[in-house]
């Protein structure tokens, strides 16, 4: 079977540090809103940035 692979410059989740946490928020519009139809109809796998620099990250 065939795997989609979506590269795009951001994710259908955004990635906000907490005070010593993470917490992930779905993002809304645009292409998020398009391909997440795309990326849960089958086994795929998204590439982009969650919303956070670096630095933050876990």
């Amino acid at each position: 079977m065939a795997k989609n692979i979506i590269v795009s410059n951001r994710l259908p989740i955004q990635l906000t540090k907490v005070d010593n946490s993470f917490r992930f928020t779905p993002t809304s519009g645009g292409l998020a809103t398009g391909m997440n139809s795309v990326h849960q109809g089958q086994e795929s796998l998204w590439i982009g940035w969650p919303g956070i620099d670096d630095d933050e990250a876990p």
